[in-house]
This record gives C-alpha cells, sequence and structure tokens, in this order.
C-alpha cells in the first residue's frame, strides 16, 4: 500500500484509539502503520488491524491513508489497497470502507444538506437512511453525499473550461463575477441539485480558476430568463 501519511499528531490519534480497543497485549501505532503500509500481518497485528480497520473513524482512516496532494489514481489504488486489507483481516467494514473514505476527503466546504422526509404518524418523525450500521438523515449518508459532490465536481470542472473559453469569447464584455453569475442562473433552473449545491459548483469553478468567489446572486442573474438554461 502506498501513500501512508503519517505525522507526529496521526500517530498520537493512532495510540489513543488503539487503546480504546479491547485488544490483548498493546500495539503501537508505528507498528499498527507499518503493518498496514506494507500489508504484512504477523498474527499478533491481526486483531489490532481488524480493530482498527473496522472502528476508526473514516477521518483518521483518510487522513493516515491518503498523503496530500496524491494524484486521483494514487488515491483509487490507497484505498483499493485498504479494502483488500480489511477483507484479509475479516473486516465487517470492508463493504463500505471505500465508501467512507472518499466521504472523508470531501472538501469540508460542501454542503452535506439534510432533505428531511416525514413518517406518518401521531407525530412527525425523520426518516433515517441506514449505512454501515448507522443511520442518516435523508440526503446526508456517505454514498448519498459521495454521489452529489462527485456530480458537483464534474460540473465545476466543466465550467472551467466554459469560463475559460468564453471569458475571451461572446462573454469578453463581463467581468469574470458576471461570467460566473451569467452560469448560476442557468445551473439553479436545471434541477441538478439544489440551489446549495449549486452555488457550490460555481465557487468551486472559482476557486479552480483562481476567480473571486460570488455570495449571493445578483439582481441580473434573478432575472434572466428560462429560456437561457443549456446555452454556452
Amino acid at each position: 500500500m502506498q501513500n501512508i501519511h503519517s505525522t507526529p499528531d496521526t500517530q498520537h490519534q493512532v495510540d489513543t484509539f488503539l487503546a480504546s480497543l479491547p485488544l490483548d497485549g498493546s500495539v503501537a501505532a508505528a507498528e499498527l502503520i507499518r503493518a498496514i503500509k506494507t500489508n504484512e500481518l504477523t498474527p499478533n497485528l491481526v486483531p489490532a488491524v481488524a480493530g482498527f480497520l473496522a472502528n476508526a473513524p473514516a477521518t483518521l482512516l483518510a487522513t493516515l491513508l491518503i498523503a496530500p496532494g496524491a494524484s486521483a489514481a494514487d488515491i483509487e489504488n490507497t484505498i483499493s489497497s485498504a479494502v483488500a486489507l480489511a477483507d484479509k483481516v475479516h473486516c465487517e467494514r470492508s463493504s463500505t470502507l471505500e465508501v467512507e473514505i472518499k466521504r472523508a476527503l470531501i472538501p469540508s466546504d460542501f454542503p452535506a444538506q439534510p432533505q428531511a422526509a416525514s413518517i406518518s404518524g401521531a407525530q412527525p418523525k425523520i426518516a433515517l437512511v441506514s449505512y454501515g450500521g448507522k443511520y442518516y438523515e435523508p440526503g446526508t449518508s456517505p454514498p448519498e453525499v459521495l454521489a452529489r459532490w462527485e456530480l458537483c465536481e464534474d460540473l465545476a470542472n466543466q465550467f472551467v473550461e466554459r469560463c475559460l473559453l468564453n471569458e475571451k469569447g461572446k462573454y469578453a464584455h463581463l467581468s469574470r463575477q458576471e461570467i460566473l453569475q451569467q452560469y448560476l442562473a442557468r445551473l439553479l433552473r436545471t434541477g441538478w441539485g439544489s440551489d446549495t449545491d449549486m452555488m457550490w459548483v460555481i465557487n468551486r469553478t472559482a476557486a479552480l480558476l483562481s476567480w473571486e468567489p460570488i455570495n449571493v446572486l445578483s439582481d441580473e442573474t434573478q432575472r434572466l430568463h428560462p429560456n437561457e438554461v443549456g446555452k454556452d
């Protein structure tokens, strides 16, 4: 396995977590990290590795496994290796581990917006979604958030190309903020996601372009005709 990202702080977090597991004997963080990195397990390490992979927060796993600046290919390979290791030690979490780690890698500014649904009865109840033995509000489970983020990230990258093309073409008379507002107005009418998600897409586009982000809809954006949806 590649890209193990071990810092003193990470090792301390791993040590603290290992101390909370009901293990026979102690295992140092450095020893566990080395075993995960090399995928070489001695019998005494199997319970610790299995317990760690089964119970550690996904954020800690992501911090440990994924090095800053890792490429998409490296991330995929590293996560695949982690899942293979989980299977090797018969970790019951192996079926959800990939999605959980990818969810933990999503930028913290991405909206985790719940979409409440009600269940009929004497009092309103929230229809929770079950995933990996845990319950989430609708729209906030790891696979749901991951699917939304992948769509939004893909859209942002598409708009990077459009903005670069049209800044020197049909929108040359507009400021960068006005260009972003144009595309935001159209996104809001597509039904591809919530208004919050579409605002994130445009500001993600701005970040990728090193442009200033937008915070609110301009009056002009709100007046744009629906028939402009989908035009370049």
